[in-house]
């Protein structure tokens, strides 16, 4: 369920240049969103990584979930060090 609000929460970013307001559907019900979001938090490496390539580092409040350090290439051990 997680993934599910923070992917519908990215696909509310993408668009919203073009829709002031965003209906998803998430665990069989609707969620509106009135304007884009300006703040999230992701919560693995994958979605992290997804939010810095997008250019969103500027609305994200902190991450979690990350784990396997090592893994982290150094572009994106540079774009998590500017996250809170």
């Amino acid at each position: 369920m997680k993934h599910l609000i923070i992917t519908a929460l990215l696909v509310s970013f993408s668009i919203s240049f073009v829709f002031a307001q965003t209906t998803v559907k998430s665990c069989n019900r609707s969620v509106t969103f009135e304007t884009p979001p300006q703040r999230a938090i992701s919560n693995d490496v994958n979605l992290t990584e997804m939010m810095l390539v997008l250019g969103l580092p500027d609305r994200m409040v902190g991450y979690t979930g990350i784990s396997g350090w090592k893994t982290l290439d150094a572009k994106m051990r540079e774009g998590i060090k500017k996250l809170p």
